[in-house]
């Protein structure tokens, strides 16, 4: 017999929080509402199982091979562990049915029943939902309870409406920064700091203001994120700097400097000692040790290897109107500024491609490829047109 069971009871009848979505299915870093309200009690109880209150059967099912089973509801976030801890000490220490926390406004509860004796009174009152209503019906049944007033107004919020739902955010928002910050990282400006409770990030990191780190994020050590950045499921090394960037999905390595205004698309990864500079993006490709892209450029479904050096303004011309092509550059290669790099084509190790070149075709290793018209200077046109500004 399992001796404790744990139920995050979920109702999406919320006519306060005015959402097409369940109040339970709405974010609050990196987890659903619902995720966190069972995180805690989870601690508690080893697993928790998320029940619709309608579904009655599926709830007999679960309690049944158990001793006692403990309730928290889906839009109650912000219980903690020893909360629920002293609720069933409490309740096996004085040999109660039930017991029970409620919030003084009577708004937030938690219960913990015996699961024979609900059983039995389920069937007496005949009850057909377990909404916070009817359990509350069920608990006032027992003769044998107890009731335990709280005045904590941080654990026990009801997320019924956006404005708990921030304030949620906040509470929990704050428990993160405090463990990162003790950690090793320096966050500079918590306030305007965003971390996602699946985020890792290494010593001596400096988070700076107005960034946003989300999903499973990994930063390693003695890096710089921020300011102005958002960063989402990434792998990012050590040593590494991303100012006023963006990036999804992507990998970063030791010391490269990403930014200002650099934005990394799914699927990039970006290696050691590598320069993005501003205004440039990168979509699932691969960039090599050593390579600098400065400025104002564009590279798509590309494979660029080390020690590179893309000018400014270079286009991979990666979409030919119906497919995404591949461009590869080789190693110690130099892309000219205002290139066009038009995919699929190749350009060798230790090749050249001169400035405002449009490539269609492969270079070979070693050469320079000049593709631009050659130039034409009419002398004294301006003159002849009498065009000179006075």
């Amino acid at each position: 017999m399992n001796k404790i069971v744990g139920l995050v009871i979920t109702d999406s009848n919320s006519s306060t929080f005015k959402s097409k979505k369940p109040v339970e299915s709405h974010s609050i870093l990196g987890q659903s509402v619902l995720q966190w309200a069972g995180s805690a009690l989870a601690e508690v109880t080893g697993e928790v199982q998320s029940i619709h209150c309608d579904d009655i059967d599926r709830v007999r099912d679960l309690i049944g091979n158990s001793e006692n089973f403990i309730i928290n509801w889906g839009d109650q976030p912000l219980i903690l562990a020893e909360t629920f801890r002293h609720l069933l000490e409490k309740h096996t220490s004085e040999g109660n049915d039930t017991t029970a926390i409620i919030s003084c406004n009577g708004k937030a509860s938690v219960y913990v029943f015996k699961s024979k004796s609900f059983q039995d009174h389920l069937n007496e009152l005949g009850i057909q939902s377990f909404s916070k209503f009817n359990i509350a019906q069920i608990f006032q049944s027992f003769q044998n309870k107890n009731k335990i007033s709280s005045e904590d107004k941080t654990q026990f919020i009801v997320v019924d409406d956006r404005v708990a739902l921030s304030t949620a955010m906040g509470e929990i928002k704050s428990v993160i920064l405090k463990k990162v910050m003790l950690s090793g990282v320096t966050v500079m400006d918590a306030s305007s700091t965003f971390i996602d409770a699946g985020a890792v990030i290494g010593e001596d990191t400096v988070i700076m203001p107005n960034t946003i780190i989300e999903g499973n994020t990994v930063v390693g050590e003695g890096s710089i994120i921020g300011p102005n950045s958002r960063i989402v499921n990434c792998r990012i090394g050590n040593n590494v700097e991303v100012a006023n960037s963006v990036a999804y999905d992507s990998s970063i390595g030791d010391a490269t400097h990403v930014g200002p205004f650099a934005y990394l698309r799914p699927g990039s990864n970006v290696g050691k000692n590598v320069k993005i500079g501003d205004f440039v993006e990168i979509k699932k490709s691969v960039i090599g040790d050593r390579t600098k892209i400065s400025h104002l450029t564009y590279v798509g479904d590309a494979e660029v290897g080390s020690n590179v050096n893309i000018g400014c303004g270079v286009v991979f011309v990666n979409y030919d109107g119906k497919n995404k092509n591949k461009t590869i550059v080789g190693d110690n290669s130099f892309i000219g500024c205002n290139v066009n790099l038009v995919s699929p084509v190749v350009v060798k190790n230790d090749a050249y491609v001169a400035a405002g070149s449009t490539i269609t075709e492969e270079v070979p290793e070693n050469s320079l490829a000049i593709a631009r018209q050659r130039q034409t200077v009419k002398q004294d046109w301006v003159t002849k047109k009498d065009l000179k500004r006075k």
